[in-house]
């Protein structure tokens, strides 16, 4: 508290804690050695918090790399790499690679997790039914999504020529010694501004297509993978296909075949 917020640029090290409506936020890596409370730590590379996050639902972690506490409750957490904590309660995480909650407890109840490639837990939801979804695998809405900035940069360059050829209209008029009315000067320079506007914006939609590209051709097979017991009332999603558990799962992996979610042997 006698430091105050803190931006940096690279690695920073609390040797203590990091208090409730502080922030810390730096391009390099966060080491905590105590707890982090209701607090946001932003970080280019890792975050590793010795003891853990009680959050108090304000609470925000967000890193370029990995994420590492010992424990995570009430907050929101997003990491580029994996998150890993034995305890994951009530938070709502999510993870470019994996969420690994299988050291100590094992343990992921409440909120939402997500991964893009594999959540490993011993013991996922409660007996008491915690309201706890789990997702793993590329989101569907992002081939959508593609699908739609296919759609989109057709269109553009299907409009573009037909107002070039207004443009050149104009322009040939213009050399010809015509003279326009300023309503026609007026739209024409709407129209360049328009070809402009198009053509940056089809290399902008062009540039995340690629991106999108390229995040579903690397995709990883999904799965969860329990090495304890999945409790009643935990909500799953694998890529797309989602259910809620009806009987308990125990030591067992999750995995989408067809349409549906099976369980195989560990």
């Amino acid at each position: 508290t006698s430091t105050g917020n803190i931006e940096y640029h690279g690695n920073v090290e609390v040797k203590g804690n990091v208090c409730e409506n502080f922030s810390v936020k730096t391009d390099g890596n966060v080491f905590v050695t105590g707890v982090v409370e209701g607090a946001v730590i932003e970080a280019g590379g890792d975050i590793i918090i010795a003891r853990g996050m009680h959050g108090q639902n304000k609470g925000r972690l967000k890193a370029g790399g990995n994420i590492i506490a010992k424990f995570i409750s009430a907050a929101q957490v997003e990491a580029a790499g994996f998150v890993e904590a034995e305890q994951i309660i009530n938070a709502k995480v999510s993870a470019g690679t994996n969420v690994n909650a299988d050291a100590g407890k094992g343990l992921i109840t409440g909120g939402r997790i997500v991964a893009t490639g594999v959540i490993n837990a011993k013991n996922i939801g409660s007996a008491m039914g915690a309201s706890t979804i789990v997702e793993v695998g590329t989101d569907p809405s992002l081939k959508k999504h593609l699908a739609e900035l296919q759609k989109s940069v057709g269109e553009k360059s299907k409009s573009l020529p037909k107002m070039k050829k207004v443009l050149e209209e104009v322009t040939k008029k213009l050399k010809m010694g015509v003279k326009l009315s300023p309503d026609q000067i007026k739209n024409a320079k709407m129209v360049q501004l328009n070809i402009a506007e198009t053509q940056t914006k089809i290399q902008e939609e062009l540039k995340e297509i690629e991106q999108l590209d390229k995040l579903l051709k690397t995709e990883v097979p999904a799965q969860i993978n329990v090495r304890g017991t999945m409790y009643q009332g935990v909500v799953v999603s694998i890529s797309g296909a989602t259910m809620t558990v009806k009987n308990e799962y125990t030591y067992c992996r999750l995995i989408k075949k067809d349409a549906d979610i099976a369980s195989t042997n560990l």
